[in-house]
């Protein structure tokens, strides 16, 4: 049997690709203190489906699974529409 052994990848380091990553996160640090509107709107959806579906005694419990910075469930979590958020 032949096996063979890859050199373990290291990343480089990259001005174009730093670049992105540091706009792209002072992009999102903007929305921490100030929600975007669609996350107004999905909020409003979310608590309309919850209102219209659960009791306000219900343990109601949302799985986030995305690929995002947390901010959106930061912000669902201040109008107490949710008692337990996971962000995975």
């Amino acid at each position: 049997m032949v096996t063979s052994q890859r050199p373990p990848v290291t990343l480089k380091p990259s001005a174009p690709r730093d670049y992105v990553v540091g706009a792209y996160m002072h992009y999102q640090q903007k929305y921490a203190v100030t929600m975007r509107e669609s996350d107004k709107v999905l909020i409003t959806l979310i608590r309309d489906t919850l209102q219209k579906n659960f009791s306000p005694n219900d343990n109601v419990s949302l799985l986030d699974i995305g690929c995002h910075n947390g901010n959106f469930l930061m912000h669902l979590k201040k109008t107490d529409s949710v008692a337990y958020l996971l962000w995975w």
